[in-house]
């Protein structure tokens, strides 16, 4: 996991824009001191200065970007760092925490995810289909660009999550629960919204739509609204 702050660049942000982003990344580093004080209480034997962390995947294309627009600091949770002998017991045992805390994390993305797929189809069929005039399609389509960041934001959330339970050795159990999301996996379909529909009941959901998360999305305002 990683504290990290992404700024869409702009050449020539304009004075409102230079001060959002400053009070940002000074919320974001005082979040990030308060975790390491926190770490530091709980686990008073562990050197944090010494730690190796794994590389991370939030650095990957990031290469064309102002240095100044991506804040990035590592957490140190046991998924994070490469383990030793010499880590105090306390410590290498709290990954199993943290498997708890990465289902939850893996949970609370799927279920964002489903919501977003369901919202999508809902679009398609409301504010896309029934209107042939590009105009009245312009705020449908706009609408399914939103959606789409979404579902990457909470699919690379999952991804990661997914990433942590299998570094931290998570049971076969877990990790037969939760499997990793293609992009035909993230499809709109039918079966969704419109659940009646001739010949939804051959469409194929993804794996992701049986599967019993807690808190399911049927009281979303996305879903509520296809109702």
């Amino acid at each position: 996991m990683y504290l990290t702050l992404f700024c869409d660049y702009d050449p020539c942000p304009t004075t409102v824009q230079d001060i959002k982003v400053a009070k940002m990344k000074e919320k974001l580093i005082k979040r990030f001191e308060n975790l390491m004080n926190t770490a530091e209480y709980q686990f008073p034997d562990v050197d944090f200065t010494e730690l190796v962390y794994r590389p991370s995947p939030w650095s990957k294309g990031k290469k064309s970007e102002s240095d100044d627009a991506v804040i990035t600091r590592h957490v140190p949770l046991p998924s994070q760092v490469y383990s030793s002998p010499s880590m105090p017991r306390a410590y290498r045992d709290a990954k199993d925490t943290e498997i708890i805390l990465r289902m939850g994390e893996a949970n609370d993305a799927l279920q964002a995810i489903r919501t977003e797929i369901g919202y999508k189809s809902y679009v398609y069929r409301a504010q896309i289909r029934p209107y042939k005039g590009k105009n009245r399609r312009t705020r449908g389509w706009d609408n399914i660009k939103r959606s789409d960041r979404e579902l990457k934001f909470h699919q690379k959330a999952y991804t990661t999550a997914l990433a942590a339970l299998r570094i931290l050795g998570a049971s076969a159990e877990v990790l037969a629960q939760y499997k990793d999301i293609t992009k035909e996996d993230l499809r709109t379909v039918t079966a969704v919204s419109e659940p009646n529909a001739r010949g939804q009941s051959k469409e194929k959901l993804a794996w992701f739509w049986s599967l019993d998360v807690a808190g399911d999305s049927d009281g979303s305002e996305h879903l509520e609204e296809r109702e």
